[in-house]
């Protein structure tokens, strides 16, 4: 049975109530995996990310956390991904954020409080599995730094984060092969020796500095 993505917690459970024990049991596989390391590593933690590309809200289809009690669980937070991604950027007129956007099987409004609720989903599931907030980690996130959108979606997303007391990582840190989300290169087109480094296979060359693209993220440091 096909399951569209960004389901609701219902019909993932369903879901996955049909796929237990199969190939598609990725908290089984985690299992198996978590199982061959701890024969040769016990202590160090293992970070599990939840299914369909790590989206924030499909832990909810996992009836139970994993039986290592080091594992940190891990999510992306790319949502709306029509707005933050790269093809966002190719429209004649790209979606705006806060605004209304395609999600799922619908078009929502996604603003400040459509992010806190989307990642308060995880933040549920681990409440009422009596997992520690200290091992949930979003451990991807981001937006086109040339997107119109993209300082108050960071603000927001990393609002919501730090409300919640979640670790968090941020996509990306002085990126030497796409310049799309490396926030210190601004809001403007890189130069174009970044490319010529790149198609050379130099180090690149375009300098990188604090600004407003990146102040969400740097005054949290």
């Amino acid at each position: 049975m096909a399951l569209p993505e960004h389901a609701s917690a219902d019909a993932m459970s369903a879901w996955y109530a049909g796929q237990a024990g199969t190939a598609r049991d990725l908290p089984a596989f985690y299992e198996t995996v978590i199982k061959a390391i701890r024969e040769v590593d016990p202590a160090t933690p293992i970070m599990a990310d939840a299914g369909w590309y790590a989206a924030a809200d499909t832990f909810s289809y996992w009836p139970k956390p994993l039986t290592d009690d080091k594992v940190l669980y891990s999510f992306h937070m790319y949502e709306p991904y029509a707005a933050t991604s790269a093809p966002n950027m190719k429209r004649e007129k790209p979606y705006a954020y806060p605004g209304k956007v395609p999600f799922g099987e619908a078009d929502e409004t996604w603003d400040r409080d459509r992010v806190a609720a989307y990642l308060k989903q995880p933040v549920d599931w681990a409440d009422s599995h009596n997992v520690p907030r200290n091992r949930m980690v979003a451990g991807e996130f981001g937006c086109m730094r040339r997107w119109e959108g993209c300082k108050t979606y960071l603000e927001d997303v990393l609002t919501s984060l730090d409300d919640s007391k979640l670790h968090w990582a941020f996509y990306s840190f002085r990126e030497d092969s796409w310049d799309g989300m490396d926030y210190e290169l601004g809001s403007k087109k890189v130069h174009w020796k970044y490319w010529d480094a790149i198609d050379a296979g130099e180090p690149d060359p375009v300098k990188r500095k604090p600004g407003p693209e990146f102040d969400p993220i740097r005054k949290r440091l």
